[in-house]
């Protein structure tokens, strides 16, 4: 079943991860969201558009 593979353990994990990080980022305890979101920032150009 597809809720017993790999790939979907990984991506509960990451998605676990990153709801930890948002709450310390919301909480205004740790800083390392922005990184991110500078990353995410020319990505959005090219996807805005659409």
């Amino acid at each position: 079943a597809v809720a017993q593979s790999p790939l979907a353990t990984g991506l509960r994990v990451m998605a676990a991860v990153l709801l930890i990080v948002m709450g310390l980022y919301l909480a205004g305890w740790w800083s390392g969201l922005t990184h991110i979101e500078r990353l995410g920032r020319g990505l959005w150009r090219y996807v805005q558009p659409l």
